[in-house]
């Protein structure tokens, strides 16, 4: 929860963990429909396919008996219905074949399975588990993090990082952090994304506009931190060190000229470059 809302009050969280299993339900369907550079798909639940799965497998409807399935009930009636008929049809014949199979391991028909045999038969087991010849696999303590893999695409006579038609996503500057230090299923982290990997004249602006930001909030966390080691590639290493690096924007006002009230959550990250820049006298 801390990893998608960072910034939300604690008291929330209930309405917030309804919103996030209903993203979890529909992410297929989110993903199908929306652009590929729509706000929601470059949060860290879409961003990091463990996460996504590992979310997937919580969610649950609150019966244990009606799930959605989105079919109409009585086609899935009848569903269950044919598959129950098809079980009886090959039960007895199962049942039957079990039981002769067990018969020709054991001989049961010979009396060679007695008693006794039985009881020579648990002793050799636990004989051989308190010698240790039997070992339990290892088990793993924690999810294992998969690599990611980064395609490279061939456009303009040469190859590069990001495909002709990407374009950068509208998104907040928490949300930018992330896809600059992570990046987003196969494509690269944005912060190694040269210009001559993009398209068009307008996308270089716009990566020159969250350069500037990133360098903002990278010069923060180095001086605050006293480090120049680059972030653990985590969704809760980068929510961490933004936590600290935001605060080098609290010089943006939180009213606009007209007065009307900013919400820094609400800014993105092209815009917060606009008003450094014009904080700072730079020129856009």
């Amino acid at each position: 929860m801390h990893v998608s809302w960072p910034f939300e009050e604690h008291r929330d969280f209930g309405v917030l963990k309804l919103s996030l299993a209903s993203l979890m339900h529909h992410s297929d369907y989110l993903r199908s429909k929306l652009p590929a550079n729509h706000a929601v798909l470059q949060t860290s639940v879409f961003r990091d396919d463990d996460m996504m799965s590992r979310l997937k497998s919580l969610v649950r409807s609150s019966s244990a008996t009606l799930k959605p399935t989105g079919l109409p009930p009585y086609v899935e009636i009848y569903r269950q219905l044919e598959l129950q008929q098809t079980t009886l049809k090959t039960l007895s014949s199962e049942v039957v074949a079990n039981i002769r199979r067990i018969l020709d391991e054991k001989e049961l028909t010979t009396c060679t399975v007695t008693p006794a045999y039985i009881d020579k038969l648990f002793s050799s087991i636990v004989e051989c588990l308190s010698d240790g010849s039997v070992r339990a696999e290892p088990v793993a303590t924690g999810p294992q993090r998969s690599r990611r893999q980064h395609m490279l695409y061939a456009w303009g006579g040469r190859l590069h990082k990001l495909p002709e038609t990407f374009v950068f996503p509208s998104v907040d500057t928490a949300t930018s952090w992330a896809l600059w230090w992570l990046g987003k299923n196969n494509k690269v982290p944005y912060k190694t994304i040269d210009p001559d990997d993009l398209a068009t004249k307008k996308q270089h602006r716009i990566l020159s506009e969250w350069r500037y930001i990133m360098n903002i909030l990278w010069q923060y966390y180095v001086t605050e931190n006293r480090t120049t080691e680059p972030i653990e590639s985590t969704e809760e290493a980068i929510v961490e060190a933004f936590e600290c690096t935001m605060h080098a924007l609290d010089p943006v006002p939180d009213r606009t000229p007209n007065k009307r009230e900013r919400r820094f959550g609400q800014l993105m990250v092209v815009t917060v470059a606009r008003i450094m820049r014009e904080m700072n006298g730079a020129k856009t």
